[in-house]
């Protein structure tokens, strides 16, 4: 009888045991899962570089200059071309600053999330606190992901909008005589 008893206390025991570890590999596997979304956001911030965009925005900032000084402002159509290429000259100038701003928030998410799981892993947490700062982790890397798509989304919108006015750049450098 003694022997019966004990082996289920000890059953008991493990079952407890074991059953008090699978949230914990729950919650362990929802915190891998953001990080790596967190790792992949921020890849993709760093990958996602474009080393001509300082040569665009010079060439345009000289275009632009070129327009103030040398065009003639009756023709309505280069005031047109003009404001092109002033709106164009402040999405570039405006682009590293979004940019940087992304690569700041992914790396500070990496960072939050690896101090999450820490303290999950040490016990620093309890359930009502992890599963706060666990939605403010996979809130922030929504908002990073927003952030993202908008950056792709200037990165097309330059890279048109600059294969559009390359060709009228070449007609104004040859028609004004003006070497770059």
């Amino acid at each position: 009888m003694k022997s019966t008893l004990v082996k289920l206390l000890v059953f008991l025991l493990l079952t407890t045991i074991v059953s008090c570890n699978m949230p914990n590999k729950e919650y362990l596997q929802k915190i891998n899962e953001l990080q790596m979304q967190s790792e992949k956001a921020l890849n993709i911030v760093l990958d996602n570089t474009d080393s001509t965009f300082d040569n665009k925005y010079a060439e345009i900032k000289y275009f632009d200059n070129l327009f103030i000084k040398k065009m003639n402002w009756e023709d309505s159509l280069q005031r047109v071309l003009m404001i092109k290429f002033s709106d164009f000259k402040h999405t570039l100038k405006k682009y590293p600053e979004a940019k940087g701003e992304a690569v700041r928030l992914a790396h500070l998410s990496v960072s939050q999330l690896n101090n999450l799981k820490s303290d999950f892993e040490n016990g620093l947490l309890k359930k009502e606190e992890f599963e706060k700062y666990y939605q403010q982790e996979k809130d922030a890397i929504e908002e990073l992901n927003n952030t993202i798509a908008n950056i792709q989304f200037q990165q097309k919108i330059i890279s048109n909008t600059y294969k559009e006015l390359v060709p009228i750049m070449k007609t104004i450098k040859d028609t004004a005589n003006i070497n770059q």
